[in-house]
């Protein structure tokens, strides 16, 4: 994973103690070394050498706050933009829900909060 994909508030996957543990970065250090925030750990420092993306499942879209608009083709709504499915290559497309627009492509958790993020100014 790459420091520049990740921003403070991002939810991803870090091998901790020999297992995989979900983790939401809470800062970052000079030296690329982050911090996070778990229900279990207290914050420490942790390699982002360590870190790996949480793939976007139906279970995370509801997390996120989006709703099930097609229960066949498991299209998904949050906000402005709706989320299809493309399973066999794991990623969801996004796009405009108004327009149509085709605006990119997200396959982990951490990718829909920076897109969210960008496109409407807030969490």
């Amino acid at each position: 994973m790459i420091t520049n994909e990740l921003r403070i508030g991002n939810w991803v996957n870090s091998e901790l103690f020999g297992d995989y543990k979900i983790i939401g970065i809470s800062n970052f250090s000079e030296n690329n070394a982050l911090f996070w925030k778990s229900y279990n750990y207290y914050h420490k420092a942790c390699s982002i050498d360590s870190l790996k993306g949480i793939h976007l499942t139906e279970e995370w879209m509801v997390k996120a706050g989006a709703r099930k608009i097609h229960e066949v083709l498991d299209i998904f709504e949050l906000d402005r933009f709706e989320l299809y499915p493309f399973y066999t290559h794991g990623f969801w497309k996004v796009v405009d829900k108004e327009n149509k627009t085709y605006i990119t492509k997200v396959s982990y958790v951490h990718e829909l909060q920076n897109m969210y993020f960008v496109l409407n100014g807030e969490e």
